[in-house]
């Protein structure tokens, strides 16, 4: 591939190539050979993967996926056809590169999880246990040769842990795994719940969405950072007339010149996110994590185990990654009304009796003795005020 065609390439991924945008002839849409550019490190840095004690091929339990941040790989999350809508159709060489060999979900739904008959070994994935033991742990290799700090300031791996129906969006939301670090993360979600009382009140009035209250045009399932990728996507095909490279879709993707456009447009997308009304859902699972790290010296683990140090170790730098659950358990949070109008109508005679001695019989009281005594005047006076003052 020529070296131009490259930093072209190069220039939609990196974070501070941008400098070089005067420089280089401007693209309208990406073809086939950004993809194959892409596919060229797909799982390359993987080198051991274990997964509740046990160990995996990493193509296995890994599926690429194509990114903000160029070509990922994800855990767990949802295939391709689970996760978009029929309309969005990518073109052949992106099939291979959007979680195409992903797992079917088994007896598992996003609104209430797993069944009473899932499966040990089900998709998604569960871990049965907390624990570092039951962790899944990710052996990392990358060569010395691969980096670029052209491109990034940053030389190691980036992670976004996210639900298995959401699209990842690294470059937002992510944390690091530097290069020859340990990075071991506790995870301890957080869950949230609404009542189904809060139903009856409107969107507005509870700001979230139940699940099948909003609907997706590219996405099968709502996440407000869907909607707000979704809403991106959009206004970015509005604008431009094309969609980022890395949502599967048949029409233009952004090359380098429409790249800058969405660039220099972000607050005009900015200001028009509001309308799209991507507010959070009523039930919701967020992931509170506590990262440690530690310098990851395998090579005196090799030494003391009496390995062999093959003579290009020092051309490639390792890191590792462990994940687990810190608990086994978590209390989750419900969303209810604080006041529903029965409560407002029972609590009415006591705070007003509280406060100005009345309560809701000496309300009634009232209307029986004055609609009492119109009755008697009228019978007796054949008026309602009584006996006329002569």
């Amino acid at each position: 591939m020529p070296s131009l065609k490259k930093l072209q390439y190069m220039s939609l991924l990196c974070s501070e190539g941008k400098i070089h945008y005067d420089k280089i002839p401007k693209i309208n849409t990406t073809d086939e050979d950004f993809y194959k550019f892409l596919e060229q490190g797909a799982a390359e840095f993987f080198e051991k993967c274990s997964w509740m004690g046990n160990i995996y091929p990493c193509y296995e339990i890994f599926q690429p996926i194509v990114t903000d941040e160029g070509l990922c790989m994800t855990f767990n999350m949802l295939n391709k056809d689970d996760l978009f809508r029929d309309v969005v159709d990518p073109p052949p060489i992106q099939h291979k590169l959007h979680l195409y060999n992903a797992q079917k979900p088994e007896d598992w739904t996003v609104g209430y999880g797993y069944g009473d008959l899932a499966d040990v070994e089900t998709f998604p994935r569960r871990a049965l246990l907390a624990g570092s033991m039951n962790a899944l742990i990710v052996n990392l290799n990358v060569s010395l040769e691969d980096l670029d700090y052209a491109c990034t300031s940053f030389q190691g791996f980036q992670v976004v842990l996210h639900k298995a129906v959401r699209f990842p969006t690294v470059q937002q939301h992510y944390f690091r795994v530097p290069l020859r670090k340990s990075v071991i993360v506790a995870i301890s979600p957080t869950q949230l719940i609404t009542s189904d009382n809060v139903k009856a009140y409107s969107v507005a009035k509870r700001r979230c969405y139940f699940q099948s209250e909003k609907r997706l045009k590219y996405f099968k399932h709502y996440t407000q950072y869907n909607c707000k990728l979704e809403c991106l996507t959009k206004l970015t095909l509005k604008k431009c007339g094309c969609v980022a490279f890395y949502m599967p879709n048949n029409l233009d993707m952004d090359g380098l010149e429409h790249s800058i456009n969405r660039e220099n447009n972000k607050e005009d997308i900015g200001d028009a996110r509001p309308k799209c009304e991507c507010i959070p859902m009523c039930a919701s699972v967020e992931y509170n994590v506590e990262i440690t790290e530690i310098d990851y010296e395998w090579y005196k683990e090799f030494d003391a185990l009496g390995y062999a140090k093959l003579d290009d170790d020092e051309l490639y730098a390792k890191s590792q990654l462990v994940i687990y659950f810190k608990s086994s358990h978590f209390i989750p949070y419900e969303r209810n009304e604080l006041y529903g109008h029965l409560d407002f109508l029972a609590n009415i005679g006591g705070l007003l009796g509280l406060f100005v001695g009345f309560s809701l019989l000496s309300f009634f009281e009232i209307i029986y003795f004055l609609s009492l005594r119109i009755i008697c005047n009228l019978k007796l006076y054949k008026n309602w005020y009584g006996k006329e003052n002569k």
